[in-house]
């Protein structure tokens, strides 16, 4: 018991570290190292007075470093631990809600914006969307509502087609969240075919990497986001015509990559080829 009461006054001096430009550094990375084994790091940040201001701070601060592109990998790494921090209190049933309702979306997205493919901006471009994802899954309706006010389509469309598997994976899983979503979908297939055709063309990009590097997670991913589309009817007839879809679904080049006991993405496979009247 004496342990316990030890190892938490050490967590909240942590978290109270970080309000100290002097001390923050070490603490971010301490803390980081303990998150998997203390499970209310994340309402402590949270309620810590002064934290959030310190961690937004050094994510405006960085703002600066993006155009033009300046961004070191020291620096990288410091906000990737800012990040990493907010992800913890993303992913805590206990403030997800909380950070939802703040909005602090928004000023996430600029830091997804540079077109840099060096290492520095791909970690970066990483960690931000893990907290997307994390908020995602407590509230698609509500963080839907709120990447759609932002530039976050077009930019997930173009990490789906350049970057590192993880980039790419994440940004595709979240085009599918937004498709998923009623309002999403109507958003990407009403009055304008110009979306539906990007989305489709950065799945097809997204596909062309799977041809080499093989990755079962992105290809069902991208395959649930051809077969979303394929829920509005618009979408649906303008996959049917076939220029959207790339020849490596339709030809069977990557059915044949699928491990032989992969039955879920088998199931997506044949069900888009049925929608398509692909035989």
């Amino acid at each position: 018991m004496q342990q316990v009461v030890s190892a938490k006054a050490s967590m909240l001096q942590l978290v109270s570290d970080l309000r100290s430009p002097m001390r923050r550094d070490a603490a971010m990375v301490e803390l980081l190292r303990r998150k998997e084994w203390v499970h209310d790091l994340g309402p402590a940040l949270w309620n810590t007075c002064g934290v959030m201001a310190a961690l937004l701070d050094e994510i405006f601060d960085v703002y600066r470093l993006l155009d033009p592109p300046a961004l070191s990998s020291r620096v990288s790494y410091r906000v990737c631990n800012v990040l990493g921090l907010f992800r913890a209190i993303a992913a805590s049933p206990q403030t997800q809600r909380i950070v939802i309702t703040a909005q602090y979306i928004p000023a996430l997205i600029p830091l997804l914006q540079p077109p840099s493919r060096t290492e520095s901006y791909e970690n970066v471009r990483v960690a931000t969307m893990e907290i997307i994802i994390e908020l995602l899954k407590y509230n698609e309706l509500a963080v839907v509502s709120q990447l759609l006010s932002t530039e976050m389509i077009p930019l997930a469309l173009r990490m789906m087609t350049e970057g590192s598997e993880l980039a790419q994976s994440y940004s595709t899983f979240i085009i599918l969240k937004i498709l998923q979503d009623n309002f999403g979908l109507s958003y990407v297939c009403n009055f304008r075919l110009e979306r539906v055709e990007a989305v489709a063309q950065a799945v097809s990009g997204a596909l062309g990497y799977i041809a080499y590097h093989r990755s079962s997670r992105l290809l069902r991913y991208s395959l649930q986001c051809y077969l979303q589309l394929c829920d509005h009817i618009l979408a649906r007839d303008l996959l049917r015509r076939g220029r959207l879809i790339p020849q490596s679904i339709t030809d069977g080049t990557l059915w044949n990559f699928l491990a032989e006991d992969d039955f879920a993405t088998k199931s997506l496979f044949e069900r888009l080829l049925d929608i398509l009247s692909v035989q």
